[in-house]
């Protein structure tokens, strides 16, 4: 005779804001004419499918009027909107975006690419945003 067993795990839904959940902010620069993987944060909690994380991020350029192209992805595939900054200094871009089957182990990504081969793109303070409440689902 068998049985099923209840099962608890610990799940957050959050809600986006401006405190800050987990960061990368050190600079990071790369070369390159096609994306390139600059910041990555990796999912070490369940997260509900139904919560919004707010991603932040900082970009500049070596050398005006070059452009560094940057985006948000997860696991290697865009899901931000595509940002371009033609400026030597630090613009910041938020973005809200949906966690529907985000799961423990993804890589929330910074890519960016520069328009020159020989200039770098930079990025800085890649942020994860919200406020999250804990609860339990358990399966049985």
């Amino acid at each position: 005779m068998g049985y099923i067993s209840r099962q608890q795990y610990y799940q957050r839904a959050y809600v986006p804001d401006t405190a800050i959940v987990t960061s990368n902010d050190a600079e990071k620069k790369v070369l390159g004419l096609t994306y390139t993987l600059s910041k990555e944060i990796t999912l070490v909690a369940p997260i509900y499918s139904g919560s919004q994380l707010r991603v932040y991020y900082e970009t500049k350029i070596d050398t005006p009027p070059n452009v560094v192209t940057s985006n948000i992805f997860r696991n290697g595939i865009a899901i931000g909107t595509e940002r371009t900054n033609n400026t030597n200094g630090y613009i910041a871009y938020e973005e809200d975006l949906p966690t529907i089957g985000w799961k423990i182990g993804d890589k929330i990504q910074i890519w960016e690419y520069d328009t020159f081969i020989v200039l770098y793109a930079y990025c800085r303070n890649f942020r994860i945003k919200g406020v999250g409440s804990e609860f339990v689902n358990t399966v049985v």
